[in-house]
């Protein structure tokens, strides 16, 4: 197994407590999970991490993004992505594993993703 470990900074202004609730809101652009069609969150430790985006919008993404043309699958329906919080230190940090749906990444991959805010 390859394992990748990718460091990306992003400045939002504002207070942490208030970037880390606006990061974790699905309506609230610019955050992770803006944009899906269904998100549901359990914000706390071993809690559940679902969201399901549409083909075209991931294709669009994956082109507009990552330089990737992909022909999205209209009869698969939405694209789920799964997983579990790890870890939250409210307001300055979170970590949660997520899965990546097999129709988009041959294996299905699983990948580690952890957030600051200061």
């Amino acid at each position: 197994m390859k394992l990748i470990d990718v460091k990306l900074s992003r400045f939002i202004p504002g207070p942490a407590d208030e970037v880390f609730d606006v990061w974790f809101d699905p309506q609230s652009p610019g955050g992770p999970w803006y944009g899906a069609k269904k998100v549901i969150m359990n914000l706390v430790v071993d809690g559940m991490l679902h969201f399901g985006i549409e083909q075209q919008d991931w294709a669009r993404h994956m082109r507009e993004h990552h330089g990737v043309l992909v022909q999205p699958d209209e009869s698969r329906g939405l694209l789920g992505h799964f997983g579990r919080f790890v870890a939250i230190d409210r307001p300055r940090a979170v970590e949660h594993f997520f899965r990546k749906p097999v129709s988009c990444y041959r294996s299905g991959t699983e990948a580690m993703k952890a957030a600051s805010f200061s």
